[in-house]
């Protein structure tokens, strides 16, 4: 907050931030009721590897299965600093029930 010289209008001008590409790498999964979609970004946003497979039997198993080897395939080409520093899950299901419980 209030950091940065002032422009002519009054604002603050921006400080603008560069992220180093090669520090490490983020992990997505989003798992639908048929398909597991898998991408990978540098820190920056660029895109490094997208996948998007079927999911044959939908159990858990199969499924960490699957994400353990599209992580591992990652990990044999990485040349990052870091290498993997987060993974985040997106997980869809099938809503049952649309109505609410009023709470008094």
């Amino acid at each position: 907050m209030r950091q940065g010289e002032s422009t002519s209008s009054g604002g603050r001008k921006p400080h603008l931030v560069r992220l180093n590409r090669n520090y490490g790498y983020v992990a997505s999964f989003n798992i639908g009721t048929s398909y597991m979609a898998s991408m990978f970004n540098y820190l920056n946003g660029e895109i490094i590897q997208y996948n998007r497979k079927p999911i044959e039997k939908f159990d858990i198993l199969n499924i960490m299965q699957m994400i353990k080897e599209e992580i591992k395939k990652l990990q044999q080409v990485d040349s990052t600093q870091h290498g993997l520093l987060a993974i985040t899950f997106s997980i869809h299901g099938i809503v049952f029930n649309t109505s609410f419980v009023k709470l008094s």
